[in-house]
């Protein structure tokens, strides 16, 4: 067996030396890397500042800068951040308090700030410290998702624009199931698959998961996502009526009104224009049903407030009630003849005749015209023998002739339209 060799003395306490050293080293690593400066902005944005949080004092709070020098800046000069950086630190002493005040804050770039300056504090208890460090990482995940989500709905308009469809409705289903909470990825697909595409039923499918999702999280009560709800009622409405599902359209209208909410005009416009449609006989309907539709539209239409309105014979889309989202849709849309839009940002205004399906002609208005003829009775003279009589009668018989209203031809030009574009 071998011994242990004992190390001198002088060797020994150099090594012992350097360790202590290289411990001191990894210290002062980790005390920078934890503790950076905190980047200060002014209110204008022209000026920065690098030091840490010090306190607040008689309205101006002081920041200490790595050599030690310490400044003192009126808070109300700060940057909104910065101002909500230290209202989190100074004000807000429990995670009770922070979650009372963070119901008031909307901005979610306020909100961070104030997590930031919350957590910075050196004596919060352990419960605390746990409960905000949970609800600021929930928060930042929720950034990313956003903003990944605002990435996939920009692609799909680039897409759209190269006239890339598929790619282009991928994207926004990618967009739908990262964040179900947003509404206009869906919204985006059913109104291109309806207006361009015209594929209604695939576009029903998408404004019935808006509205079912936006019921779900409540989102009525946020005033964004209810003008993505109430587009999603209205343009459902309007794929019905122009796959000439009246009754289906009027119930889901029916619904806006029993939600008790302000209705925007392109609501009036579609109601108005459907009822005109079915009072003069549009979408095939008996006289009878004609006549109860269009007194029930009449009674919608005055219960919703729109009696004083009178408004065009298009009809109107809504869209997300992001002005970017919009500028990018109307770019999607502006190459398709039949679209136009109105006065008002979110709006979609639609010349498609809902009359004629957009073709320019409609059935024939005679009632009793089929495939451009009409059934007539020809009467002739004939002898026959009644005994020993011969007595002249006379004989119906059934034909067809041409239709005098459509020329033979079982169309007519549409009266609400120019070549489907309504005048």
């Amino acid at each position: 067996m071998h011994r242990a060799r004992k190390l001198p003395a002088a060797r020994l306490a150099m090594g012992q030396l350097a360790i202590s050293q290289l411990a001191i080293l990894a210290v002062l690593i980790v005390g920078t890397t934890t503790l950076l400066a905190r980047e200060w902005n002014d209110a204008s944005g022209l000026y920065t500042l690098q030091g840490d949080y010090e306190g607040i004092k008689d309205g101006k709070v002081q920041i200490r800068q790595k050599d030690g020098q310490l400044f003192q800046v009126r808070l109300n000069k700060l940057s909104s951040r910065d101002r909500a950086y230290v209202r989190g630190r100074h004000e807000l002493k429990t995670y009770e308090e922070l979650a009372k005040h963070l119901k008031r804050v909307r901005n979610k770039q306020t909100t961070l700030a104030i997590y930031e300056g919350f957590l910075d504090k050196v004596d919060l208890p352990k419960a605390d410290l746990q409960k905000a460090t949970e609800a600021h990482r929930q928060l930042r995940d929720r950034k990313l998702i956003e903003r990944e989500y605002r990435t996939l709905i920009t692609e799909a308009f680039a897409q759209f624009r190269r006239r890339n469809s598929k790619q282009a409705l991928t994207a926004l289903k990618r967009a739908s199931k990262l964040d179900p909470q947003a509404l206009n990825a869906d919204l985006a697909a059913g109104i291109y698959l309806a207006i361009a595409d015209h594929n209604f039923s695939k576009a029903e499918h998408h404004f019935r998961m808006i509205i079912k999702r936006g019921e779900k999280t409540d989102a009525w009560s946020d005033k964004n996502r209810r003008h993505d709800l109430l587009a999603a009622f209205n343009n459902l409405a309007l794929t019905y009526i122009r796959d000439r599902k009246v009754k289906a359209a009027y119930a889901l209208w029916n619904e806006l009104r029993d939600a008790k909410t302000d209705v925007p005009d392109e609501v009036f416009h579609n109601i108005y224009r459907v009822r005109q449609l079915i009072g003069s006989g549009s979408y095939g309907l008996s006289k009878n049903a004609s006549q109860d539709f269009a007194l029930r539209y009449n009674d919608l239409f005055a219960e919703l407030g729109g009696s004083h309105f009178r408004p065009s014979a298009t009809t109107n889309w809504l869209y997300i009630a992001s002005p970017s989202h919009v500028q990018g849709f109307r770019q999607l849309l502006r190459s398709y003849p039949d679209k136009r839009f109105g006065s008002q940002s979110l709006g979609l205004e639609d010349v498609w005749c809902l009359s004629c399906h957009g073709i320019g002609t409609e059935d024939c208005h005679n009632s009793k015209c089929k495939n451009g003829t009409v059934r007539v009775v020809r009467y002739s003279e004939q002898f026959k023998r009644v005994g020993d009589r011969i007595v002249k009668v006379r004989v119906a018989t059934p034909a067809r002739e041409r239709c005098k209203t459509c020329g033979g031809r079982g169309q007519v030009r549409c009266s609400h339209c120019i070549n489907g574009k309504v005048k």
